[in-house]
C-alpha cells in the first residue's frame, strides 16, 4: 500500500493522478499464469492514470454547491495548498483565507 500511495501522490503532483484502489483484496483466491491456484499475502493495488491532466474534463457546470452544517476544520500549510483523498480520489485544496475564522 505504501508504494501505492507514493505514487499516487507523484501523479497527482504530475496532475495527472485520478483515483487509487484496491484491486484485489489480501487473502483472496486467483490462478497463475501456469494454472495453479494460489492465495494473495497482500492486497493488490490499482491506480488510474488518465493520460491526461485530471483537471481537463472539469466543467463549471458540473460543479454542485451543498449545505452543510457540522464541524469544519482548517488547515494552515506554508505554501498554502494541501492533497487530501477521500476514497481514493484525491485533489489538491487550498488553505483558508483566515484559518483562524470559527464558522458556526
Amino acid at each position: 500500500m505504501q508504494l501505492a500511495d507514493d505514487l499516487h501522490e507523484v501523479l497527482c503532483k504530475l496532475g495527472r493522478g485520478r483515483k487509487m484502489r484496491v484491486m484485489h483484496e489480501e487473502g483472496s483466491k486467483s490462478v497463475g499464469p501456469q494454472g495453479t491456484p494460489f492465495r494473495r499475502r497482500r492486497s493488490t493495488w490499482m491506480i488510474n492514470d488518465p493520460g491526461v491532466p485530471v483537471d481537463s474534463d472539469v466543467l463549471k457546470k458540473k460543479v454542485v454547491k451543498h449545505h452543510y452544517k457540522g464541524v469544519i476544520y482548517s488547515v494552515f500549510t506554508p505554501h498554502q495548498t494541501i492533497m487530501v483523498r477521500r476514497k481514493g480520489c484525491a485533489m489538491w485544496s487550498g488553505n483558508s483565507a483566515n484559518p483562524l475564522l470559527a464558522v458556526e
